[in-house]
């Protein structure tokens, strides 16, 4: 019973973790959405000024690439503990078909709830 509570509790504080961490990548979306106009409006207003500007314009953004990043790492720190909750090592197969998680609004509650589906736990 003990047990069964603490992994309960351990895959509550995964849901939270999921959930801020895609509240802090929607934020850093609209962030590099701010940037990308305000470099396109500099570009824009000074001339010959692209080359500095092009790295935060645009789906390619280093801010949206760094957003991406963070959240990826976020997805492997659910999954590992994940794999500690369950006593499992974690196994690389390259025949796996990997989901796209930014497909969603958000990514990171959609893989936790996904894992936690294909895992066969409960909350």
């Amino acid at each position: 019973m003990t047990e069964d509570l603490n992994i309960s509790l351990r895959l509550a504080e995964l849901a939270a973790l999921a959930e801020k961490e895609d509240c802090l990548y929607q934020a850093e979306l609209r962030l590099a959405d701010e940037f990308s106009a305000v470099a396109t409006a500099f570009s824009a207003a000074n001339p010959g000024t692209e080359i500095i500007c092009e790295n935060y314009i645009g789906p390619d953004s280093v801010v949206r690439r760094s957003a991406r990043s963070s959240l990826l790492r976020t997805i492997k720190t659910i999954e590992k503990s994940l794999d500690r909750l369950q006593a499992l090592k974690p196994t690389y197969k390259v025949w796996d078909e990997a989901q796209d998680f930014f497909a969603p609004s958000n990514p990171a509650q959609t893989f936790f709830a996904t894992e936690v589906v294909r895992r066969n736990l409960h909350i």
